[in-house]
C-alpha cells in the first residue's frame, strides 16, 4: 500500500511538472511570435515620448533576444515586457517606464 501512494505522489508530480514546463513552452511561443510580428512592423511610437520613428534601427530597439522579448539599445533599461501583440513596456534601472505601440498603419 505504501508503495502504492509512493508511486501515485511522484506520478503526480511529474504530471504537474510536464504541465508547468508546457505552459511555459507555449508563453515563450507566443512572445516570439509578437517578436517576429512587431519586427516586421514600420511604424513605432513612445507613448511618454510622443515620438515616432519609421526604421527600427532608429528608435533604441535593437532586437530581440531567443525567447522574443525586446532587447533596447541602451544599458539604462534594464527589462522590458511584451502587453500585448503591438505593446512593451521598458523599465528604467532609475525607475522609469516607457510604453511602446507599434502600428503597421500609425492613426497620426
Amino acid at each position: 500500500m505504501k508503495k502504492i501512494l509512493i508511486i501515485s505522489g511522484i506520478a503526480i508530480v511529474v504530471i504537474l511538472a510536464s504541465f508547468k514546463i508546457y505552459q511555459l513552452e507555449v508563453e515563450k511561443a507566443k512572445v516570439r511570435g509578437y517578436a517576429k510580428a512587431f519586427s516586421t512592423k514600420t511604424w513605432y511610437y513612445s507613448l511618454n515620448g510622443g515620438k515616432t520613428w519609421d526604421d527600427r534601427a532608429e528608435s533604441g530597439l535593437k532586437g530581440f533576444d531567443d525567447d522574443g522579448m525586446p532587447i533596447h539599445k541602451s544599458e539604462a533599461w534594464i527589462s522590458a515586457e511584451w502587453q500585448d501583440e503591438n505593446t512593451i513596456l521598458w523599465k528604467a534601472s532609475n525607475g522609469n517606464e516607457s510604453i511602446w505601440k507599434v502600428f503597421a498603419n500609425p492613426p497620426f
